[in-house]
């Protein structure tokens, strides 16, 4: 009788461990969630802006380059006509 009081004693403390073992996994893994979800939504817009920023100077080059060849060609009808 005794030795299954101890039994049962070793059987709640060590699923009392794993208890909260899980739980400390599974909070710290909410909070690294968390962190990563807040990280990553931050990169995205760092991100949209350097796109944004890229996207702009190089249409600026390719509308330049459009109408430097365009008035070229045009100077080019002129003078043929």
């Amino acid at each position: 009788m005794k030795s299954n009081f101890l039994l049962f004693l070793l059987l709640i403390l060590f699923g009392s461990c794993f208890k909260d073992e899980n739980k400390i996994r599974i909070r710290t893994q909410f909070i690294s969630d968390s962190l990563y979800v807040a990280e990553l939504q931050t990169m995205e817009l760092k991100s949209d802006s350097i796109c944004n920023h890229i996207k702009n100077s190089e249409m600026q080059v390719i509308v330049d380059s459009l109408i430097r060849l365009r008035t070229e060609e045009i100077t080019n009808l002129r003078k043929g006509l």
